[in-house]
């Protein structure tokens, strides 16, 4: 009886060609500047939207925000209402989004503050009775990963 050896396989490397290569470099090109000119595209469609306040410079620099989870009770706040409510000056706030109604059956409201002034607003929150539901929290910037689907 002949006994059958098996030899263990080596995976071959696929040695890619200079126009393969160039090829790819294309191709990747190509679509970075698909992107941009769909990017380009959708920024034309939408320049009436507000930009948010982390977007604007603010004394050359931009300006990071956090969101502000509030309660609040009676009529909707206004933005004068939750600067006198947290000690924010004006330029502290984003008025463009103004005051969001999380909750306002529960009287709960989120703005959008400058994060220098995270501080002082824990110390005012430490003031009021404890509410799970109120609270600094962050504000990424979102952005899409990957081109748009149509």
């Amino acid at each position: 009886m002949a006994t059958k050896t098996t030899t263990l396989c080596r995976p071959r490397s696929i040695h890619l060609g200079r126009q393969a290569l160039f090829i790819s470099i294309g191709l990747l090109g190509l679509m970075g500047v698909t992107w941009t000119e769909r990017t380009d595209a959708q920024e034309a469609n939408t320049h009436h939207l507000p930009k948010p306040l982390h977007d604007k410079p603010a004394r050359g620099e931009t300006m990071e925000t956090v969101m502000l989870q509030f309660k609040h009770q009676g009529p909707p706040p206004t933005i004068d209402d939750v600067c006198r409510l947290f000690n924010l000056t004006a330029r502290e706030i984003d008025a463009q989004v103004g005051v969001l109604p999380t909750d306002p059956s529960e009287g709960l409201y989120t703005v959008l503050v400058d994060v220098r002034a995270s501080e002082r607003i824990k110390n005012i929150l430490a003031t009021r009775p404890p509410d799970p539901a109120e609270g600094l929290f962050a504000n990424p910037p979102v952005e899409p990963f990957g081109p748009p689907v149509q």
